[in-house]
């Protein structure tokens, strides 16, 4: 393989990776600010869904295994794993409505600031 073909190969594949992180950005300015915050509030899952961003999603289930193992080896009570069920819970009802809503909000300026490019 020459140098010229592997340079092609490596703009090809920069471009494809571009049009896929803009068809993304696309498709969440595409979804209502207000259903994401809805369905967020009553299934946090329901809100990751519905915006299809999976990776935040994750990243929030590890904050929330991570606090419940920090907190449960701290105190191994009946009582503590409520408190921490219910902290969970309410972490997951406010965060996830306020991350949706504000990703989607990013993006739909990313499009206008792309539209009203020359």
């Amino acid at each position: 393989m020459s140098q010229e073909d592997f340079q092609k190969q490596l703009e090809n594949l920069e471009q494809t990776k571009n049009e896929k992180e803009f068809k993304q950005v696309y498709n969440l300015s595409q979804k209502n600010i207000t259903i994401a915050v809805i369905i967020s509030l009553l299934f946090p899952a329901g809100g990751y869904g519905y915006t299809r961003r999976w990776q935040p999603f994750l990243i929030l289930i590890g904050v929330a295994m991570l606090l419940g193992i920090v907190m449960v080896s701290l105190d191994n009570s009946k009582d503590q794993k409520k408190r921490l069920f219910n902290a969970a819970a309410l972490m997951g009802t406010i965060i996830a409505p306020i991350d949706n809503g504000l990703a989607i909000s990013r993006a739909k300026k990313k499009i206008e600031d792309l539209k009203s490019q020359p």
